[in-house]
């Protein structure tokens, strides 16, 4: 497991990740976090991840606190 935090966008990702043609890639099981303002909820997603792109069954979670359980897939 390896853990990418970006804090001057307030995001961080945690989960499996692919080295691509030297890029670094989201693969596999993750979760990403997308920080709001200071005393709100974050939003975030969790779950399976396709060459850095949601791929997969995950739970997509708003700052309003509303949960959405998806399947996305990838078409390319």
């Amino acid at each position: 497991m390896l853990v990418c935090s970006l804090h001057a966008r307030s995001r961080a990702s945690e989960g499996l990740w692919l080295m691509k043609d030297g890029v670094k890639m989201r693969h596999g099981k993750g979760m990403f976090v997308e920080g709001v303002p200071e005393g709100s909820t974050p939003q975030s997603y969790e779950g399976e991840w396709r060459e850095d792109a949601m791929h997969g069954f995950g739970t997509f979670r708003y700052a309003s606190n509303a949960k959405y359980v998806v399947r996305y897939r990838r078409t390319d």
